[in-house]
């Protein structure tokens, strides 16, 4: 009875010892968490508010661009015209989403798209643009309708001299899409406010939106205590970032407030804080509990070691053909089920791979966490939309495999469409503010092949041709010819380094003519491959070459015989001509490119300028910070920059406004456009002459006809390079040419 009795005396300590910890621990837990909450719940408040302010910051920034960009167009213009002004803001505000366009003339009257006149010059926005700068209004009162606008001012100047002011007006609702982001469930929700609490939107805001709502006003008449809302007042004055806890519509609500850089307008964030107070309840609940699941574990598995072997066996089978990140099956376990299902069945099979284009980008600008998101909504949409007798597997990264059994072909596309509208249906719910396009590639598998090792290959085969598709559905078919290009690009990639090695490679030169006199004033070196007497085209290699990396070898093989002929030309007393060379994005964004440059020029003693280093508009729009630099660090060394292809991008005049070139070679298109489009030839000539403006010459390629010749003479624009003229030649040629 003794011995009964001191158990239970133990067991009755032990559990008085474990609940004693249990309930120090919880309540240490419970204070702990809501701090942390509290403090992290606030922290990301802020952040929200942070990324909004910077998010309104960089779109006013953007419009004002636009508009600066309206201002250099109509800047352009042969003679001051009001009304040709106004031809140029109808146009525009056609195509633009402003509610109107403006010309405010230095006296202060105005002429807008839509009729409306008044007088600027009480109006700060007019004020600021005759000093010479750009800005956003407050919230004013639209005239015509009553609503709310805001408007965008920038200066005009025709022949440098300032001749009045372009405006642009737009609802709030602007602002309001842009901060109308779900958080929290969806009970967050944010305000822009000016420094005297005028609500100026805020999100959910409706077109209608009429101002005169002010959220101090709305704070003190829910009867909040006065110190809150002093405070409030005083930190948002002197520009301090804070926090408050305020009571409104019967709710208790936390907010942060953060200044932006745009007319000291505060994003507010707010959340009730009844969500902040579920959530940490529902976290404390689930630590607690999983602190007793942990002890009552602990306990099992000290007692079953046979369990434990039995777990460490699944756990190996898991990693070896279990995803970690997703929990489907991995590359491994998909390789041994479509062995399976090969032996099983005949025909009707396709095998399809499929992942993110740019799926690195949504990294990038968004972070890790979103790129996994879209990871689970492929997963989860995969594993929906395909039926038992179909298998898939997340394969690595962004990509997926899945073998599929469907009827026909036309089963396989109605599939993938299926697939891409339901994951925009997903986007679209999250609110996510990012676009997501797929590539997909299918193999129709043939009667009784079971090498799955070659059926995946075909499958990716067809992927990597889908890849080059210039389309938002990049879907491909696996056919033969892809089979042989891909012998065709090995066999290349096979002799590339040797026909280097061998002299294969030759610079060929196309003059650039002053149309006017009829003289060579340049030339542009091309590359050729001629193999055993045959001349390789271009197309056929350079593409590749641009895929594997061999056109750094290539470019710098080209600049260096460029050099070559240039020395040699010198050193014979023949005066040189500039000579353009064709510039890779792997050469220029590749370490070291300007000193690579430099040490070339010294070796063989040449003055700088007669190298001119010709960059595509679209690799220069990837990354124009960094081109930027180089292209500061490039011409302070005394090299000539061209900017090729001008005119194939977007936003091309943007680019003329951050990056300082010598020379603007025109996308060939715009010639031929110009020939046929007065829209096209208007726009060629506001191209020359904004070029001129700038102190840069224009060159335009693809010159082939009398026709297009008498354009250029027309548009002012005297030098030209094409097959009119002359086609790309050995050196021996050309040097004839350079000493007549």
């Amino acid at each position: 009875m003794k011995r009964n009795s001191s158990k239970v005396i133990r067991w009755g300590l032990i559990v008085t010892i474990v609940l004693g910890t249990l309930f120090i621990m919880g309540g240490f837990i419970v204070k702990e968490t809501k701090d942390d909450l509290d403090s992290q719940n606030k922290q990301f408040l802020n952040e929200i508010a942070i990324l909004n302010a910077n998010a309104i910051e960089k779109m006013v920034n953007q419009e004002l661009d636009k508009i600066a960009a309206i201002s250099n167009i109509a800047g352009g213009i042969d003679e001051f015209s009001i009304e040709k002004i106004m031809e140029i803001l109808c146009m525009e505000a056609d195509r633009s989403k402003f509610k109107r366009l403006g010309f405010i003339e230095l006296n202060g009257t105005v002429h807008a798209t839509d009729g409306f006149g008044f007088d600027a010059n009480d109006r700060e926005y007019f004020r600021l643009a005759l000093e010479g700068k750009s800005s956003v209004s407050e919230q004013v009162i639209d005239k015509t309708d009553g609503k709310a606008i805001n408007v965008y001012a920038t200066p005009y100047y025709w022949n440098d001299e300032l001749k009045g002011v372009i405006i642009a007006t737009n609802l709030p609702v602007v602002f309001s899409d842009l901060i109308n982001t779900s958080t929290f469930s969806g009970f967050g929700y944010s305000y822009i406010i000016d420094t005297t609490g005028n609500i100026i939107a805020h999100s959910g805001m409706a077109d209608n939106f009429v101002a005169g709502l002010n959220l101090f006003t709305l704070i003190e008449e829910a009867g909040n205590d006065q110190n809150i809302i002093s405070e409030l007042k005083y930190d948002i004055v002197n520009h301090k970032n804070g926090v408050i806890e305020y009571r409104y519509n019967d709710q208790d609500l936390m907010a942060t407030f953060v200044t932006s850089n745009i007319n000291d307008w505060i994003v507010v964030s707010v959340v009730p804080k009844f969500v902040v107070m579920d959530y940490a309840n529902r976290l404390i609940l689930r630590n607690f509990v999983s602190i007793l699941i942990s002890i009552l574990l602990f306990s099992v598995l000290l007692l079953s070691t046979v369990f434990m072997d039995y777990r460490n066996k699944k756990k190996l089978e898991k990693l070896a053909y279990i995803d970690p990140l997703l929990n489907c099956n991995n590359i491994n376990k998909f390789r041994i089920l479509v062995k399976d299902k090969l032996a099983n069945y005949k025909s009707d099979l396709y095998m399809v791979r499929i992942d993110v284009d740019n799926f690195k980008m949504i990294n990038d600008m968004y972070g890790y966490s979103e790129g996994d998101f879209v990871l689970f909504e492929m997963n989860k949409l995969i594993s929906k939309i395909l039926t038992n007798e179909d298998l898939y597997c997340h394969e690595s990264g962004d990509n997926f495999m899945c073998l599929v059994k469907r009827n026909s072909d036309d089963e396989v596309i109605a599939m993938g469409t299926e697939f891409r509208n339901s994951f925009k249906e997903e986007l679209n719910k999250g609110s996510k503010q990012y676009k997501v396009n797929f590539t997909t590639g299918v193999y129709k598998i043939p009667v009784n092949e079971k090498d799955v090792g070659l059926i995946m290959d075909r499958a990716t085969m067809a992927h990597q041709m889908a890849k080059q598709q210039e389309s938002e559905r990049k879907f491909s078919f696996y056919i033969e010819k892809m089979r042989k290009n891909a012998i065709s690009e090995k066999e290349i990639e096979n002799v590339m380094y040797e026909a280097l090695h061998m002299n294969e490679f030759h610079a060929y030169i196309q003059p650039k003519i002053n149309i006017e006199t009829g003289k060579m004033v340049g030339a542009e070196a091309l590359v050729r491959w001629i193999k055993d007497g045959k001349v390789i085209t271009p197309i056929d290699f350079i593409p590749l070459f641009e895929k594997n990396g061999f056109i750094v070898n290539i470019d710098m093989f080209i600049l260096e015989e460029v050099c070559k002929m240039q020395r040699d030309w010198l050193s014979r007393g023949i005066t040189p001509l500039p000579i353009s060379v064709n510039q890779s994005k792997a050469l220029i964004y590749g370490e070291g490119y300007v000193k690579r440059l430099e040490e070339i020029i010294k070796k063989y003693d040449l003055p700088p300028h007669l190298v001119e280093l010709e960059l595509l508009e679209t690799i220069i729009h990837e990354n124009i910070d960094e081109f930027g630099k180089i292209c500061s660090e490039l011409r302070s060394k005394g090299f000539l920059v061209c900017v090729d292809d001008f005119g194939s991008g977007y936003s091309s005049f943007n680019l003329l406004k951050d990056i300082e070139a010598d020379v603007l070679k025109v996308d060939r298109e715009f010639l031929t456009d110009a020939e046929n489009s007065k829209r096209a030839e208007f726009i060629l000539s506001n191209i020359v002459s904004l070029a001129k403006g700038l102190k840069m010459s224009v060159v335009v390629e693809g010159v082939e006809t009398i026709e297009q010749v008498n354009l250029l003479k027309q548009l002012s624009c005297y030098i030209a390079q094409g097959f009119y003229y002359a086609k790309p030649m050995p050196k021996a040629e050309f040097e004839e040419l350079l000493t007549k």
